[in-house]
């Protein structure tokens, strides 16, 4: 995954939590790659329909928005690329949930970075 740490030091990306149960610490890239992607308002309108959901249907989420299609699996590729959501196939749907702590682990980030 983009943003390895290549270093050793310890430190990982989202890659590394989503079989961990504490969230590594991010490093810097997959930081960056995270507050670029909520940076977008459609994609953290979706991040936020899933959390509260818990599981959702990507069927159902497109439901709930004026978007296309593709602009929904765009969206969607962009969030399971920075590890914040998961997807599982289910048949012929497919499930979305948030991965486990990588909300945390990027609020943890940024309370590091920006403290108050």
């Amino acid at each position: 995954m983009r943003g390895m740490n290549a270093g050793g030091s310890g430190v990982g990306t989202l890659a590394d939590m989503t079989q961990a149960s504490t969230p590594a610490p991010l490093d810097g890239e997959a930081f960056l790659r995270i507050a670029k992607a909520l940076s977008d308002p459609n994609r953290l309108e979706i991040l936020e329909r899933v959390a509260a959901e818990g599981d959702i249907t990507c069927a159902d989420l497109l439901g709930s928005f004026s978007i296309s299609q593709a602009t929904m699996s765009h969206h969607l590729r962009e969030l399971r690329e920075v590890g914040l959501l998961a997807c599982e196939k289910d048949g012929k749907c497919v499930r979305l949930r948030l991965v486990a702590g990588a909300m945390a682990a990027y609020r943890d980030e940024l309370a590091r970075r920006i403290p108050g």
